[in-house]
Parts: structure tokens; sequence; C-alpha cells
């Protein structure tokens, strides 16, 4: 078991831009302000950090979403305090003789 479960997922996003959602309804908007615009709600999803732009100013981070079902990506931002690296600490627990045991714990890569 690798936590957070995230980790484990192809997510088709590449470790180092991965992100995850860190909350339930975290708007994603249009421009870097608490208001701004709301693009989508998002719950525990994972985004890309889009390289590509400008660093966000006000603690906001630039990034790129695409819906499960969705063809098209929405770029907008999301405060970064909702926000977490996909590499950040993991932990890599295993079964063994009806408990679990973390063998490994990983911080970043």
């Amino acid at each position: 078991m690798t936590m957070p479960w995230h980790f484990a997922q192809d997510t088709g996003i590449g470790g180092t831009e991965a992100l995850i959602v860190t909350g339930k309804e975290v708007p994603l908007r249009a421009a870097p302000s608490g208001d701004a615009e709301v693009l989508a709600r998002l719950s525990w999803d994972v985004v890309a950090f889009d390289f590509a732009r400008e660093p966000a100013p006000n603690g906001f981070t630039a990034i790129d979403y695409r819906a499960p079902a969705g063809r098209e990506t929405v770029e907008g931002f999301m405060q970064t305090t909702s926000l977490r690296s996909m590499i950040d600490y993991r932990i890599i627990a295993m079964r063994r003789n009806d408990r679990w045991r973390i063998v490994s714990i990983v911080a970043g890569d």
C-alpha cells in the first residue's frame, strides 16, 4: 500500500508536475484572486502544475485540470495551501502476519 493513494495510480501526469488538491470543493479560479470567477470545484483530484505560465502572485499556483470524462484542459489558479506535491512525503506499507508495517518512508525524489 502506498500513501498517499494517488502516488500509486496512473494519472497521466509526470511526478514532478502532479499536485493533489487537498480538500473538498476547492475552487479553481480564472485569475489568481480570491474573488475571481470559479471555473470548477475540485475534491481530492490530481492536477498539473503549469510550468509554461508565469508564477502566480498572491499565494496562488497556476494549474491545468482535465476532468476524467473531459477532453479539454482547463487552465486556472488555485490557492497554493490547497495543493500538495505528488512527490512529497510518501509511506509504503506491507501486510505481514495480519499486521500492517511501514517498510519505507520517502521524502521527495
